[in-house]
Parts: structure tokens; sequence; C-alpha cells
């Protein structure tokens, strides 16, 4: 299934519903990530998340608030984790409609 987001489509992606938490196991071969983030166009008008990204159990990233229609472009360092965990989290007004997509995630790795 092709992923959009902010109007763009993207071949490869992960989509996920909030409250998700994906977990990439990367062993510390990995020194980045990078990619776009927001709320898919299947939600319409609804929908309201933000992004986070946690490497070894630290945050290293938070998006802001991004709603239907919108994206965030991410880039990343890090400082070779064993893991890399992506996080989608609802927002004040609960987890209706919350469908969002990471569209081509990147790990820069050894």
């Amino acid at each position: 299934t092709v992923l959009t987001v902010g109007g763009v489509r993207y071949p490869k992606g992960i989509g996920a519903h909030a409250e998700s938490t994906i977990v990439i196991p990367v062993n510390g071969a990995c020194h980045g990530i990078d990619g776009v983030a927001g709320v898919d166009a299947e939600t319409g008008s609804a929908g309201s998340v933000t992004f986070e990204i946690v490497a070894d159990g630290t945050s290293v990233y938070t998006s802001p608030v991004v709603t239907s229609g919108q994206s965030v472009t991410f880039g990343v360092p890090l400082n070779r984790p064993t893991t890399v965990s992506l996080l989608i989290h609802a927002t004040a007004d609960g987890n209706t409609s919350d469908h969002a997509d990471w569209a081509n995630p990147r790990l820069s790795c050894d």
C-alpha cells in the first residue's frame, strides 16, 4: 500500500495508529535516521499526533503536533544505539483517526 502524507505519495514506509511503538534492533551499527512523518491522507481532515524517536531509551526527537495534511521532515543523528524505537502519540483530542505514517524512513548504518 502506498502511503500519502502531506499530499505526497510514498511507496515505502510504516503506517500505524496512535499509540504505537515500533522497536528496531540496530546493534550499534547506525549513526542516523531520516525521513518524513505525518497523518495519512486516508483520515480526511481528522487526526492529530506527535512523532518521537527513542534510541536506547532516550528520546532523541519529538515532532510538533502534526494534523491531517501536514508532515514533518526529520534527520536525527544517532550515537550507535542498540535499539531505535519509532513512537506515535495521540494528542489531547484522543486517538480517533490517528492513522499516521513514517514515510521513507532510512537508517544510516555501517
